[in-house]
Parts: structure tokens; C-alpha cells; sequence
């Protein structure tokens, strides 16, 4: 951790134990929860009823920064990331599993989508400066 640091967030691999700790914390995230009702119409009645009927699993999106002299590091934390998100994956086997902590943010999840942009490279063209999207859904 980054001498100096008050929190830093992190994303751990809840299967394998492994930890990577964010460069910088997010300066903002956005958090949905969906809900579903039924429209019941009421005869004699100017607005319907409505019936809960579930709901979907709360949905948090960020953006990550890299700027590292060091592409290596850039470079690994993309993989870690994206083995939340397997090329192939088998019907009967589970995703796995995130565990994320920044701020009062705190939870597992699964990766529901992931963004990657190389903004700057160095003269060997490995990243020195990007950015992750990252959508994880609760679980």
C-alpha cells in the first residue's frame, strides 16, 4: 500500500484467495437496484394497484486508473481481471466469484463486464497509462 494512504480499495479473488489493491481509489461509482411490480387494474379506480414481484441483484459500476512507469503492473491487473469473465464457460458452473471493498462498499459480486483502454504506451507499446470499466452484480 501507498505510504500516506488513508483507504484503498480492493478486488480479491474469493476462490484463490489473491488480492490486488486499486492504484487509485475511484473518485466515483454508480449503484443501481432493480425492482418489479405487476400493474393490477382497479375497476372504479383512477390508478392501478401494484404488486411487488422481486427484484434484481444491486449492480455497481466504477472506473480504475492506471499510470504506472512500470507496465507490468498494468499489465497483471488487467489479467486479474479478467479471469472473472472466462472465455468459456460451462452452464452448470458458476461464475467466479469478486470480493470488492472500497469505502462502504462491500460485498460479493460477479464480473458482469469489463472495459479495457490503453491510453498512453511506452516504446515498447505496453501500457503505461489506462483504464478499467468494471460492472459487478451482488451475489
Amino acid at each position: 500500500m501507498a505510504r500516506g494512504a488513508r483507504n484503498k480499495g480492493l478486488i480479491k479473488n474469493v476462490d484463490t484467495g489473491e488480492i490486488k489493491y486499486f492504484d487509485y481509489n475511484p473518485s466515483e461509482y454508480n449503484e443501481s437496484k432493480e425492482v418489479k411490480f405487476n400493474e393490477i387494474e382497479s375497476p372504479g379506480t383512477s390508478t392501478p394497484k401494484f404488486e411487488y414481484v422481486g427484484g434484481k441483484a444491486r449492480e455497481i459500476s466504477f472506473q480504475l486508473f492506471f499510470h504506472r512507469h512500470d507496465p507490468k503492473y498494468i499489465e497483471d491487473f488487467m489479467e486479474f481481471m479478467e479471469q472473472f469473465i472466462p472465455e468459456k464457460h460451462s452452464q452448470y458452473d458458476p461464475p467466479p466469484k469478486v470480493f470488492l471493498a472500497y469505502g462502504n462498499v462491500v460485498g460479493k459480486y460477479i464480473m458482469k463486464g469489463l472495459n479495457k483502454r490503453v491510453i498512453t504506451v511506452n516504446k515498447d507499446l505496453r501500457p503505461i497509462e489506462a483504464t478499467l470499466d468494471v460492472v459487478l452484480k451482488e451475489v
